[in-house]
């Protein structure tokens, strides 16, 4: 943390250094791709992930192999970078079972599974059928919830218990790169115990964008005043999103706040919390 930019501390060990798989032998298995962030800075949104799916009687496969889903990389225009990692972790991905669930907890990695590769590799017939297979397994980890598992299971495990006062905010990468907008605000309704406060822009730009917060700084930070005043005057106790660098982001911005007591968390820990 310094005067300009909040950065949270690098993790001890990896996510991946430490799970592999966790669950028991005949749940069914989906494969977790962790992104940067989870894996090296908030490895606690990996631990919620596996504590909601081992809940609920399904096993998480976490290959070590998988490495930076390239966004970065192409961010900065280097574009065989990224093909080197969209290789390595196709190849990785594809190791576990063809028609297993391929879970995100990042919108950009997220984004890069199911059409930046695509994009990418767009006059390669040899990638074509395996990029294709991996983009339609791929799901934000709010989307399998929905719709592989349903909001009334979940609403079982979560039981009575306090209502938290909650508003969302929608990471671009989400919202509209892959159109997902309702099922992050299901199942933090669902975490929650009470309807979410929406913003008046929830799906304005948090000023994150990659590195753009570095460099762009001030601009950045006027992008993440509006995002910030939005967020206070619903007067919820908690902003939760599906995305760790709009996390990162956030967090700066209200430590810079009047009210400093706002949580910042993402969906997941949510739910596994409310668990």
């Amino acid at each position: 943390v310094d005067d300009k930019q909040y950065i949270p501390k690098v993790a001890t060990t990896p996510f991946r250094s430490r799970v592999s798989f966790a669950g028991e032998k005949g749940w069914p298995v989906v494969t977790f791709f962790t992104g940067c962030m989870t894996n090296y800075v908030m490895t606690e949104i990996g631990d919620s992930l596996v504590k909601v799916l081992n809940a609920l009687h399904i096993a998480v496969r976490v290959p070590s192999a998988q490495g930076c889903c390239g966004m970065p990389m192409l961010i900065s225009g280097d574009r065989e970078a990224v093909k080197k990692a969209a290789r390595r972790n196709v190849e990785a991905l594809e190791a576990s079972n063809p028609n297993e669930p391929v879970l995100v907890v990042c919108p950009s990695g997220g984004h890069m599974l199911r059409h930046g590769y695509l994009e990418l590799f767009a006059d390669d017939a040899s990638m074509r059928g395996r990029l294709e297979s991996l983009a339609s397994r791929t799901m934000d980890v709010t989307e399998f919830l929905v719709h592989r598992v349903g909001v009334e299971r979940l609403e079982q495990l979560v039981g009575k218990g306090r209502a938290r006062a909650v508003t969302y905010h929608d990471p671009c990468h989400l919202r509209k790169a892959q159109k997902v907008t309702q099922e992050p605000r299901e199942i933090l309704a669902v975490a929650a115990r009470s309807e979410i406060k929406e913003m008046r822009h929830p799906e304005a730009c948090c000023g994150m964008g990659g590195t753009y917060f570095l460099t762009h700084l001030d601009m950045s930070k006027k992008i993440q005043s509006r995002k910030i005043e939005d967020i206070m005057e619903t007067c919820a106790d908690c902003v939760a999103t599906t995305c760790p660098g709009c996390i990162m982001q956030l967090r700066d911005g209200i430590r810079r706040s009047k009210d400093s007591g706002v949580a910042v968390k993402h969906v997941i820990q949510m739910l596994a919390e409310a668990f």
